[in-house]
Formats: structure tokens, sequence, C-alpha cells
């Protein structure tokens, strides 16, 4: 059967922060990354980073870009006026200007700031194909893992034989504090309104970049040499200086793989606690890259718990940013009684893309040009997409093994788009208590769905421009603001290094309390 018109045009796929990693955001090769142990090259003058763009070139990259999103993003001057996003477009304008062009690596530096200025995480810009391609071999990466918690970073894990451990604080990098590090980097990192407490999730790991802000970016912002000098600290309060051979990002991401990509099939698990609980955990709804019918995942995991007669789950999204439609809607639909959508309205903010055609491409290609009569044109100039063309905003039947016992739900700075939303859409529909730590995202509803991927002539940057605006079911929320728990447990510097879980310790804990 072919695909109905609504199918063809109108199913959106939310993408979050754990849709697009880095094998997405940056275009792929045809050719294979060298295996984990081959050596790491360094940055050199010949590099792609450093090849040099005219003044014409730069100017015209910036206009094309800048009436782009001015035109099509519909979320464009949402949290952010359009004074301060003309000034920072002129910023770089007024750079090239002084430097007569600029290099790759300076351009993309520059569209990336101005486009996190833009407050929406969907909104990103990909390194070059040839860049992209280099930093397979690059040394430009720690061959470590680690995160940021509390403003300090922790090594997560290192490779066996590795002179550092988990649980050792990194306190510089190459000279640079953790601090000087955040603050040169917060810039460039996109996120949901104004929850720019998530930032900090995307320093040393990324699904969204090529290794983590400081790798990804901070290869562009300075001389990285091969060999990383790192200041660190135990957990008894030793410090001491180490040195330790970057690698390429085969070998990162090996050290990495919980930054790269997921896929919804491989993502659910469920566990049981004791009688009557149970913790079930999703870590991603990306579902298509090997797509599955979403009932055939949850259906088993909700009959066992009816059967079992479990009236306590923990629904663990932790390390969930989003994904697609179907997979966030269907789990949905287990957890409610009554037959409720999680979206009001899907809109865009013109349906005019004849301009931007020869530079534009999409999954969806019929929403570059996209037939008049789907849309109601609103008083504010919008386009808001038809119902009956919808997806999005359909009604969602309660599943016949739905759960109707008492939920909570584990939430984190992880957070974002199709995970916030589902939160934000399950606590306006029944009793749910959230433990963990404040969300990304925006309940309200996050400008997703569609992106339009627009390549920069000559540059080859590519940008991400999302095409709708979505209105959540959520009830009274504040826009651009993440969810709060209602009991905080978040993750600490000894709480890692212990091994403990504050956040399921704690909905353990309701349960216990609640049974007696």
């Amino acid at each position: 059967m072919s695909p109905t018109f609504k199918s063809l045009i109108l199913t959106t796929t939310l993408l979050g922060n754990a849709s697009l990693c880095a094998a997405q955001l940056t275009p792929q090769s045809t050719t294979q990354s060298p295996p984990a142990g081959a050596a790491a090259t360094a940055i050199h003058a010949e590099h792609p980073q450093e090849r040099r763009l005219s003044e014409k070139i730069v100017r015209e990259n910036v206009a094309l870009a800048r009436n782009a999103y001015a035109d099509i993003h519909p979320g464009y001057t949402r949290f952010t006026d359009v004074a301060t996003l003309d000034a920072a477009w002129q910023a770089i304008l007024e750079r090239n200007q002084r430097e007569a062009g600029l290099s790759v690596g300076d351009f993309y530096l520059e569209i990336s700031a101005v486009l996190a200025q833009i407050r929406c995480d969907h909104t990103k810009a990909e390194l070059p194909r040839d860049l992209a391609k280099a930093r397979d071999t690059d040394a430009a990466y720690l061959p470590l893992s680690w995160t940021i918690v509390d403003e300090r970073a922790l090594i997560r894990s290192a490779p066996e034989g590795s002179p550092v451990r988990a649980g050792d604080e990194i306190l510089s990098i190459d000279g640079r504090s953790i601090d000087e590090l955040r603050t040169a980097l917060h810039p460039y990192l996109p996120v949901d309104g104004y929850n720019d407490h998530v930032r900090d999730t995307e320093m040393g790991a990324s699904g969204e970049f090529k290794g983590g802000a400081v790798d990804h970016f901070g290869a562009l912002l300075w001389d990285v040499p091969a060999t990383a000098t790192l200041d660190l600290e135990s957990p008894d309060g030793e410090q001491w200086t180490i040195q330790l051979d970057r690698v390429g990002f085969k070998a990162w991401s090996a050290l990495n793989a919980n930054a790269g990509r997921r896929n919804f099939k491989d993502a659910v698990s469920l566990t049981r606690i004791g009688d009557n609980g149970a913790v079930l955990r999703v870590d991603t709804f990306v579902n298509y890259r090997e797509p599955v019918d979403v009932d055939t995942i949850y259906g088993p995991v909700f009959e066992a718990l009816k059967s079992e007669g479990r009236d306590h789950l923990i629904l663990d999204l932790r390390r969930n940013g989003g994904g697609s439609t179907e997979a966030s809607q269907g789990l949905f639909s287990y957890l409610i009684s009554e037959k409720r959508r999680m979206k009001t309205a899907d809109i865009m903010k013109t349906i005019d893309h004849d301009a931007y055609v020869d530079y534009i491409s999409t999954w969806e290609q019929r929403a570059i040009n996209p037939p008049r009569f789907a849309f109601r044109k609103t008083d504010q100039g919008e386009y808001r997409l038809r119902g009956m063309f919808s997806d999005e905003t359909d009604r969602i039947e309660p599943a016949s093994s739905r759960f109707d016992g008492k939920l909570t739900i584990l939430t984190s700075r992880n957070n974002s788009s199709g995970s916030t939303n589902l939160i934000a859409t399950l606590r306006a529909a029944r009793d749910v208590t959230l433990i963990g730590e404040k969300t990304g995202g925006n309940p309200a509803g996050p400008t997703a769905g569609t992106i339009f991927f627009l390549t920069l002539p000559e540059s080859n940057i590519r940008l991400r421009v999302p095409v709708f605006r979505f209105e959540n079911n959520s009830g009274p929320v504040e826009d651009g603001i993440g969810l709060e728990p209602d009991i905080a447990a978040p993750d600490t510097i000894d709480s890692l290094r212990e091994g403990r879980d504050p956040a399921l310790e704690a909905a353990i804990a309701l349960i216990s309390d609640q049974d007696d």
C-alpha cells in the first residue's frame, strides 16, 4: 500500500539530545574509521578546519543562514529578542571584514555561538564533511570517560592499564581549569529555553557532537597538543599532574559508548523489585534507525506487570533525551486511563520555502512545499496544521494492559524534547511523583519535529532548522523551564564515587513507605 498523504507529510519525528548523535550530526563518510588502536594524528596547518573562506563567501553564508532562520524557525525569537540576534549575526560580519575572511573552523564556531542564542536544542550546526572525516583520526580526544557533577569534573572510566582511575577528579586540562573550560564552551551549547543547567551534560561526552564539547569545540578554539596535561585529585585529596596521549574519535567512542547511537528496541528493560514493584528503564525513544512496532516492546512488559499484580512502577527516563513520536506516544498509552492527546497543536512559521529549496534537504521532502489546504492560518500569521493531517495531535487510546497503579518517574538533566514532553503530559494526565533532577527540554512544547538541513555553499557547514513548534497538552507550565522534581535526588560526586543511585534509592524508599 502506498503511503497516505498524512504519513508522507505530517508524521513528525521528535528529535532530542539522544536522537541526532555524532554519526548523524557529522555527515557519514564512505571510508572506514581506523581501528581503536590506530595512531591518531595531530591537527596541522593544512587541516580542513584551517581552510580559508573569502570575505564574500562568509558574507553570503551569513545572509543565507540569517534569513532562513528568521523566515522558517518557529521559535526564532521565542526566548531571545530580534535585536540581540541581529547583533550576533552582525558581529560575525564585522569580524569577517576585519580579517578579510575566516577559516572554516572559526566560521563554524561563530555560527554555533549565534545558533545557541536562539535557545532551541534542535538548532545546531554540523561539521563540514571533510572536517568530520578528519576528526576520525585527529588526536583531539581524551582517552577517558568523564562527566561534570556539581561543576566538578569526575572520571567515570579509563582504559585498562591507565594511570588514572574512576573517581579521580580533573582539576584542569592543558592548563585550563574546569571553570575556565565551562565559561569558554557553554556559549556554543544550545539548550531549550532557559535551561542553562543542562550545558554541563555535554562537556565530557555528547551524543549530539563529535565528542564532548571539550573535544568538539575545544579543538577549534585552541591548539590541542597530541599529549594532554591533566591536573588531578584523588578521592582522598592527593593531587598530581599527568600526561596522556590523546586518541582519535573511534577510540574515544569505545570509552564513551553511552554517548553513541542507541535504538529504542535495545533500550527498554524491566527489573522487578520485591513482590509488587518494578523499574522500567527506557533509555531512548529513537525508533527510526532500526524501527519496530513499539507494542511488541511495551506490550509484554505491561502484560507482565498486570499478570504479576505489580502496582508500583518506577519509570526511569534519566538517560532519555527523546526520539521518535510513536515510541513516546506508545508508552503514554500504557500509562493513561482515558483517551487523551499529548499535543494540542503543531505549527509552522511559514509554508513558503521557495527561497531556500536549493539549499535545504530533509527526510520529509513534502514538508518543503506543503499544501496550503492542510493548514489554518492563525491570527499571528503562523500556519497551524489541521488535525486530520497530523499524527502528533491524535487522541491516544489507553492500552488494554495499561498500568493503573502508583507511578514514579526518575528525571535528570538529560531529559529533553520527547522525554520531557512525555513527563509533562503524564503529570497533567494522572498522579505521578517525579524524583531526581530538574529536566531540560520545554514542557510547554519544543520547536522540533521535521528538521530542514540547510547547507551553506563553499563552507559546507550544514545547519539544522526545526520546522514545527508543538504545544503540549501539559496544563499550566513555564515556557522554556525544565520540570522540577517533587523529590530532589541528584547525582553527587560522593554518590558517583561510591556507586550509589540517589534517585532510585529515593524511589524504592517511597514504595516501601507507601506499602507500610
